[in-house]
């Protein structure tokens, strides 16, 4: 990957999402970039609302939104969103 791009992965914080498990999804995010010395190549961010508040957590990865996401779920779509990059 281009050390100048990034890809921009956002986590609704949002109350719905949040209480469905929103803070697991992104704690689980930040330790999978964190391992994997993925800092320069993943900007991750939480966002207050994605619109999807009765099927969440959603999460975005580029411009994928996915929603009802688990923590591990979340894990394996950013691991195949930076497959399909590299």
């Amino acid at each position: 990957m281009n050390p100048e791009r990034h890809l921009a992965v956002k986590v609704c914080l949002g109350s719905s999402c949040y209480l469905r498990g929103g803070r697991e999804v992104l704690e689980a995010l930040c330790a999978y970039i964190s391992e994997n010395k993925l800092g320069m190549s993943v900007k991750l961010s939480g966002t207050l609302c994605e619109g999807r508040c009765s099927s969440g957590p959603a999460i975005s990865i580029g411009t994928q939104l996915y929603t009802g996401v688990k923590p591990e779920d979340a894990v394996e779509a950013l691991k195949k969103h930076l497959q399909e990059i590299s």
